[in-house]
């Protein structure tokens, strides 16, 4: 019964006994009058009480270790940020469309820029070089517009 009463089973209960918790007769025949459950309320207090303040302890002390960490990782972006080892994702997206956009644009107005220069070409040799001619120099322009894309992402937005 008192297995049910205290939510445990035999055994914690034996260990109880030779803690100190006071009962009535042997074996079968013992019994746990009211002394017995002001022993076992006063023995879970005592365990409460002493193990909250490591526990308080133990949690405090590892909040204070991750927030250590997080500091000190956010300091590092930081860093990296100003270093220009670590850029936005939003500004990497942003120049690699305005670099996709002067590439189609640039890839479109080839045709238009070739057909009149090709007209009245005989020869497949005359007009390999001058399509060549027409994408070196869309090539040379494309990195001419790529090295003025801003650095950092002040400078683009600045623009």
């Amino acid at each position: 019964m008192i297995c049910f009463l205290l939510d445990v089973d035999e055994r914690t209960i034996d260990r109880y006994v030779v803690a100190g918790m006071p009962r009535e007769g042997t074996g079968r025949k013992a019994r746990y009058g009211p002394a017995a459950f002001a022993w076992f309320l006063a023995e879970r207090l005592e365990q409460s009480g002493r193990n909250r303040p490591t526990e308080d302890a133990d949690n405090l002390s590892e909040a204070e270790l991750r927030r250590t960490n997080a500091d000190a990782r956010l300091k590092e972006l930081k860093a990296d940020e100003m270093e220009g080892k670590l850029v936005d994702v939003a500004y990497v997206e942003r120049t690699q469309a305005q670099i996709n956009a002067n590439v189609r644009a640039r890839l479109l107005a080839l045709p238009a820029k070739l057909t009149p220069q090709l007209v009245g070409v005989s020869s497949p040799a005359k007009a390999k070089a001058i399509i060549e001619k027409e994408t070196n120099q869309a090539c040379e322009e494309l990195v001419k517009i790529a090295a003025k894309v801003p650095r950092r992402v002040e400078e683009f937005e600045a623009e």
